[in-house]
């Protein structure tokens, strides 16, 4: 199945988006599920190469993990104040074109 919003396509909104998905994804399936794909939508995906992947492997994460340093400048609009969080650095986060999760993962 697929999810598909009709959203203005802009930067800002990738989080809520990824929200979106995950939240329909609870809507529609529950935890009836085993794996569930979040990629853009300009991404092409290898399905017979990813069924291998999942079903040899068995990850609860298959994708890219980024670090950031958490913004410290009063300036932007990503400025976070140490009073908030202390670390140079935010946790491992997902990134990329797409990622896989599983069942297990996301509960």
């Amino acid at each position: 199945d697929i999810v598909w919003s009709d959203m203005k396509e802009e930067w800002w909104f990738l989080t809520y988006k990824v929200q979106m998905f995950f939240q329909a994804v609870e809507n529609h399936y529950g935890y009836s599920y085993e794996y569930i794909l979040k990629t853009d939508d300009d991404s092409y995906v290898g399905l017979d190469v990813m069924n291998i992947i999942v079903n040899t492997r068995q990850p609860d994460y298959y994708g890219f993990c980024g670090v950031s340093p958490v913004i410290r400048d009063p300036e932007s609009k990503y400025y976070v104040p140490l009073e908030i969080f202390p670390h140079p650095f935010y946790p491992n986060y997902a990134e990329g074109m797409g990622y896989v999760i599983s069942n297990q993962f996301n509960q």
